[in-house]
């Protein structure tokens, strides 16, 4: 079953790849429970000029998603 998180940020420098680092970090997994991610959506944040991030919303699969 995929899953659905949003407001997933990166910093402008930050590569697409760290995208299953940050979602495992938001929830509380290791990188390697997490598989299969989809970019649904990306956006950019600017409204802190000097803090502007890339924002995504994405799938993905978790190895044991009963816990």
């Amino acid at each position: 079953m995929s899953l659905q998180l949003q407001e997933v940020a990166l910093a402008l420098d930050e590569p697409e790849a760290m995208l299953n680092e940050k979602i495992a970090a938001r929830l509380g997994l290791a990188v390697g429970e997490i598989s299969n991610v989809r970019i649904l959506r990306r956006g950019i944040d600017a409204r802190k000029k000097p803090d502007v991030k890339r924002v995504y919303t994405v799938a993905f699969d978790v190895e044991d998603e009963e816990r």
